[in-house]
């Protein structure tokens, strides 16, 4: 590896008491805790970032998440909550774009079947018998992925399934309770990366290189040893697999997390999946972060055995049109395997074949809580402010919000009617228009008819023009969760009745990007002729 100042930056103290310190929640800690945001494996950021939450932009330095995903909905949706939000609650015609939107995993299995022909298309790793896993897994955004390719390909194809998630790892126990329900029994789900290497950090020095840190890992990974598993109550063999998808910290690389890169510590988990792929050898494997990820440390680490394509992907390109979250994947690509498309070129026609087809949604297609959601949030809201329950949900949510946040919405009240005054337009509220109430507008303003990024400490996104906030539910609608039982049928998958809080949605990929990437790298890959499925 050439020493080019990334790799071989000088590294903090990898020790579990260093992470702790760091904020970093180990297994037997508290994901409850009122300082703790409830987020995914390794999400937690340092101490001073409390209040810095959200912003649109197109730097996914400021995106600061770190994704975890990781099992298929193989849950059953719940009757009586199904059967209210399709009967009391049809969706508005406001929404019917957003539905459409879900039929993204459809519109590209169409686009490969045309583009590739039928016979090229069945050669592919999209009909592979894949043993699935991920690290990092969070929520289960990408088994979620695979659930709604593998339903368009059944659908539009007649495919059988023949995925199977294998394993999971995820440290927080509140993303683990959720991972439990929606996996498989027969899924492994693995508490700590680092619990396949043993001891691996204790013979190195108080800032080791990574080429240190690398040498050390490889050297005392045990494929032999039984781990923790939080889905069987004690120790299970390690499962193999052949496909991976996995969100490694980003953090390190992020504005908000200091851009502290390989000297961060959460970066050893990075380098604890890097090292996991070079010992297991799967046929591919998927690496989500944000755009400031530096792309040459994996082929740097496993070049030698994985070709890597590097893939801006962002939810737009999937239709969601309304949500902005530029992420980097990298697919990982074993060497004996072929890759038969080039991958930037079928990402880009692709995503121009599934606009056309999904249209313009907007983010006030999101806003779907019924009077009943609506109430029972700004009760569970009144009661943290000691104040008593109503029969009714109010008009103006704006008396439950804190001093700080009150001034941020009355700052960012004077923004916009500033900038409609010098375009001579009127400052009615669009319904589209959402603020971000948990940062200062005069230190990063951020108005947009988009979906501020969400991040893994939460915040409050509020539309004016509702005089509320976005709920927890409608913001993993427009994350692509099939929350609705319209979106869950477009998507050909069950209904998702989970409760997740933002700061969880926050910390995850979003759903249908993580699928066309997926879409993409294994419909551009093929085995060699002795493995292709008949």
């Amino acid at each position: 590896m050439a020493e080019d100042g990334v790799m071989f930056e000088g590294s903090s103290s990898s020790s579990r008491e260093q992470m702790a310190e760091d904020g970093v929640m180990f297994e037997g800690s508290s994901s409850e805790s009122s300082d703790v945001p409830c987020g995914c494996q390794w999400e937690r950021e340092s101490a001073g970032s409390s209040m810095d939450i959200a912003t649109f932009e197109a730097d996914a330095d400021v995106a600061n998440r770190i994704e975890s995903a990781g099992s298929f909905a193989t849950f059953e949706a719940d009757a009586d909550v199904a059967n209210r939000i399709a009967g009391v609650n049809p969706v508005p015609d406001s929404t019917s774009s957003l539905v459409t939107a879900f039929r993204a995993g459809v519109f590209m299995v169409e686009f490969l079947q045309q583009t590739f022909g039928a016979e090229k298309l069945r050669e592919s790793l999209l009909n592979h018998a894949n043993l699935f896993s991920s690290h990092c897994s969070g929520i289960g955004s990408p088994e979620q992925a695979c659930d709604i390719l593998q339903a368009a390909l059944t659908a539009t194809l007649g495919w059988p399934k023949r995925w199977q998630s294998v394993s999971a790892c995820e440290i927080n126990k509140a993303c683990c309770a959720i991972l439990e329900q929606k996996l498989p029994s027969d899924c492994c789900i693995n508490r700590n990366i680092f619990d396949a290497f043993p001891g691996w950090d204790s013979s190195l020095g108080p800032s080791p290189t990574v080429l240190e840190r690398w040498t050390a890992l490889c050297s005392a990974w045990r494929p032999d040893i039984k781990l923790p598993c939080a889905a069987h109550g004690g120790l299970c063999k390690q499962r193999r697999s052949n496909l991976n998808v996995t969100g490694s910290p980003c953090q390190p690389w992020s504005k908000a997390g200091r851009k502290q890169k390989t000297s961060d510590v959460r970066f050893n988990v990075t380098l604890a999946y890097l090292c996991w792929i070079w010992c297991t050898k799967p046929v591919v494997a998927l690496h989500e972060n944000v755009l400031g990820f530096h792309k040459n440390i994996i082929p740097e680490l496993i070049g030698s055995l994985y070709k890597v394509i590097d893939l801006h992907i962002q939810p737009s390109d999937a239709g969601f049109v309304f949500v902005g979250r530029p992420r980097h994947f990298a697919i990982i690509v074993r060497k004996d395997v072929e890759i038969t498309r080039n991958m930037l070129t079928v990402l880009q026609e692709a995503s121009k074949y599934i606009k056309e087809k999904v249209g313009f949604p907007r983010v006030s297609a999101c806003m779907v809580a019924t009077a009943e959601e609506c109430l029972l949030c700004e009760n569970k809201a009144r009661l943290k402010r000691g104040l008593g329950p109503l029969t009714v949900a109010s008009s103006d949510w704006s008396y439950l919000l804190t001093t700080k946040q009150v001034g941020y919405l009355r700052d960012y009240h004077k923004l916009w009617e500033e900038q409609n005054a010098k375009k001579g337009a009127v400052s009615n509220f669009p319904p589209d228009l959402l603020m971000n109430l948990s940062q200062d507008p005069n230190v990063r303003p951020a108005m947009f008819q988009h979906l501020p990024t969400m991040r893994a400490s939460g915040g409050i996104l509020w539309s004016p023009s509702m005089k509320r906030w976005l709920l927890d539910r409608e913001c993993a609608l427009a994350m692509g969760w099939p929350v609705l039982q319209a979106t869950a049928s477009a998507a050909g998958v069950p209904m998702d009745s989970f409760d997740y809080k933002t700061s969880q949605l926050g910390n995850s990929m979003h759903v249908f990007a993580a699928m066309l990437a997926l879409a993409v790298a294994l419909g551009c890959t093929r085995m060699q002729v002795e493995h292709r499925p008949a």
